[in-house]
């Protein structure tokens, strides 16, 4: 995922359960590590979305859905109403509170 308030962000995640978020700046070299890693997920991290530059959320194979605060590292809202895998997360492109 790239965060496109500020363009200063992506994200990624995977197998080993985590959504990491690195730093993206044109003026220095990055150390290759992330800026943040987000652990929540008990199964592997199939999609994230920034939603701004504060927050982001990800979907994963335990059948969850996390909105997560990324400066705290916290989740604001676990959404667990999937009965299986969760493949995907679409923001709404005309209300951002609904994905």
């Amino acid at each position: 995922a790239f965060e496109q308030a500020n363009n200063q962000m992506v994200a990624c995640g995977g197998l080993d359960n985590l959504c990491s978020i690195y730093k993206v700046e044109a003026d220095t070299a990055s150390s290759g590590r992330a800026h943040k890693e987000l652990q929540a997920h008990d199964g592997y991290l199939s999609c994230c979305r920034f939603l701004g530059e504060k927050n982001i959320i990800t979907s994963s194979g335990d059948s969850t859905c996390c909105y997560w605060d990324i400066e705290r590292g916290e989740v604001l809202t676990s959404f667990t109403d999937h009965n299986g895998d969760v493949m995907s997360v679409a923001i709404n492109p005309s209300d951002s509170n609904l994905f």
